[in-house]
């Protein structure tokens, strides 16, 4: 049974970007939801899917366990792993850091990386084109804003070098397409309802709860991070 379209307001137009990228498609996979539909939806018109995940915090037990899966389920080849420009950001800034950490860091030159930096070397490290457009899991039901950025300018933007397939998707497709495939979503989608997505207590407290080990590897990395939990805690907020 096919799911009906609740935007119909225009397709992707595949080959237009196939044109530019030839016959492999690159993909900034976040592992949530969204990124494992456009996954599928690019398996369907090429021949190789290469994806690339961003860590905000390195070696997650269950963000490695998730992208182990999909690399066996549904990429059959490995997701290059590349630090998210928030993570080198932060660091940086020092960010939930104590002295010692502090210190540490500021011995270390850090870089500050924009996407497109990081996008640039991942295409360089997959030997792909240098002009080859990255897709995303953006769909326009996000947000009114997104919504309208994307009727207004379309799911292509040349200047950054950014396409979104699934721009126009519905969640009720995107659902539909996962099940389809018989995938099963990351595993932090039992304790919250979107995958890891930044250092704050919406992420934290689950994490906290629901896995401790993962939650130490936050603290080693953002020390007092935890007074983000303890005052939400306090104020009887969690």
């Amino acid at each position: 049974m096919s799911v009906p379209r609740l935007l119909p307001y225009g397709q992707t137009p595949f080959d237009k970007v196939k044109k530019r990228n030839g016959d492999s498609a690159l993909l900034s996979f976040s592992a949530g939801r969204d990124a494992l539909a456009a996954a599928l939806a690019l398996r369907e018109h090429y021949e190789e899917v290469v994806p690339f995940y961003m860590y905000l915090v390195p070696g997650l037990t269950f963000v490695e366990e998730s992208l182990d899966y999909y690399e066996r389920k549904l990429f059959g080849r490995p997701v290059l792993r590349v630090p998210h420009p928030s993570f080198l950001r932060w660091t940086k800034m020092h960010l939930f850091s104590d002295p010692v950490k502090a210190a540490i860091v500021d011995e270390r030159e850090i870089p500050l990386l924009s996407f497109t930096d990081l996008e640039v070397m991942v295409r360089q490290e997959e030997d792909l084109d240098p002009d080859c457009l990255v897709a995303t899991g953006v769909r326009a039901e996000d947000g009114p804003i997104r919504m309208m950025a994307l009727r207004k300018y379309g799911p292509i933007t040349l200047s950054k070098k950014k396409w979104h397939p699934i721009w126009d998707w519905s969640k009720t497709e995107v659902v539909h397409a996962i099940a389809k495939a018989g995938l099963k979503l990351s595993g932090e989608y039992a304790w919250m309802k979107r995958s890891f997505d930044g250092i704050h207590v919406g992420y934290l407290a689950p994490i906290k709860q629901n896995a401790p080990a993962d939650n130490q590897k936050i603290l080693d990395w953002f020390p007092f991070v935890e007074a983000e939990v303890w005052r939400h805690e306090r104020a009887g907020l969690l």
